[in-house]
């Protein structure tokens, strides 16, 4: 969240300032939440310390709970889950997925986290994700976008 600090005076006006602070809170919070046990202390944790407002807590536990039945295949729990782990390309690029799952089979999924509309160029970037590993050598069995509407906590995913 130190991005928070550094880029709040990048934005145009304090509802854009509000909004990227919602979606980068909610990423945030989505980088620590890898199955249904994690939804309460993690939200309870960013509470506490400020970062989430109390009114808006039971509506994030609600949503984060919605979320994992909705998309159980995204939290399938900490032992079956990297979060933020840097890939790189032949050249050394280095690459950071959101969030990629295995299964007890070595089956990979890729996922990546989106507030805001979706854009052409977050398919490539997934998919691009997608083709690193499988040229590592792993199975990856399918690549996600999980776009989140921050203001009224909703979301939806696109397969690619």
């Amino acid at each position: 969240l130190d991005s928070l600090r550094k880029n709040a005076g990048a934005f145009d006006s304090s509802e854009l300032r509000d909004s990227a602070r919602e979606g980068r809170i909610v990423h945030e919070l989505l980088s620590k939440i890898n199955a249904g046990e994690d939804v309460e202390p993690v939200v309870d944790l960013y509470t506490s310390n400020g970062w989430i407002d109390h009114e808006k807590r039971d509506s994030l536990i609600q949503f984060f709970n919605q979320l994992i039945q909705q998309h159980h295949y995204i939290f399938p729990g900490k032992n079956s889950v990297m979060n933020e782990r840097e890939i790189s390309n032949a050249e050394g690029h280095i690459y950071r997925p959101d969030r990629m799952t295995c299964d007890d089979q070595n089956n990979w999924r890729i996922i990546d986290f989106k507030t805001g509309n979706e854009k052409e160029a977050h398919k490539k970037q997934v998919m691009q994700y997608a083709d690193l590993l499988s040229e590592a050598g792993m199975n990856v069995q399918s690549s996600h976008i999980l776009y989140i509407d921050t203001e009224k906590y909703q979301a939806y995913t696109v397969n690619l």
